[in-house]
């Protein structure tokens, strides 16, 4: 595997700030001890090799082959009312797992914060209630807006019976550092409907980059 990258001070040092078991891999190399700071001060080692993984000129490939790092599952402990007519951002006080410190449990909790660019697939999955009041003629919505302006994903589905309705709504989105992402819900049966909370399931929201 090969991390490519075209400064190798920016990079070492980026990474043994974030991970100090790198330091530690580094400051061995074939069962030797090595200087880290003479290594970063010398201009005629533009290469280093740790095992296998090969570090040399462009960043790029660095941030391709480091970009399974960047994501986010989120959930909520209880049940969320939905009340009948209004767009509704969901709130998560969960993380699942959050590699990037994209969500806040407490603090803007109905979002996830991009903190680094890319292109990212993000989906939402949500179980509705069964209808009270509306019928056939009722519907459920589900969709995911960026920095609380343009949804990037929908979905409708008319009512579902006897289980509720189920969303599984997903899309890729090429994102901005400090983009922010939620989760919204809509229902029109004239009375208010829960997202149910359903273990490992409803409702999840979550980002995952891909490059």
């Amino acid at each position: 595997m090969i991390f490519n990258f075209r400064n190798i001070h920016d990079l070492v040092i980026g990474w043994l700030v974030k991970d100090p078991q790198l330091h530690e891999a580094l400051k061995r190399v074939n069962k030797t001890l090595i200087d880290v700071s003479k290594f970063l001060n010398a201009p005629d080692f533009p290469v280093l090799k740790v095992g296998k993984i090969i570090f040399n000129s462009d960043r790029n490939q660095l941030n391709q082959s480091s970009a399974m790092t960047q994501s986010c599952r989120i959930t909520h402990s209880i049940s969320q009312a939905i009340v009948s007519g209004i767009d509704t951002p969901l709130v998560f006080d969960t993380d699942i797992f959050d590699t990037d410190d994209m969500h806040d449990t407490v603090v803007n909790n109905t979002r996830i914060i991009i903190k680094t660019a890319g292109l990212y697939i993000t989906g939402m999955n949500a179980h509705f209630s069964v209808e009270g009041i509306g019928g056939p003629s009722s519907f459920r919505e589900l969709f995911i807006i960026i920095n609380n302006t343009d949804r990037i994903v929908l979905d409708i589905i008319p009512p579902s019976e006897p289980h509720g309705t189920i969303f599984s709504i997903s899309t890729i989105y090429q994102f901005s550092q400090g983009d922010y992402i939620e989760a919204w819900a809509r229902q029109d049966t004239g009375t208010s409907l829960d997202i149910l909370k359903t273990d490992k399931y409803s409702p999840i929201f979550w980002a995952h980059r891909l490059s």
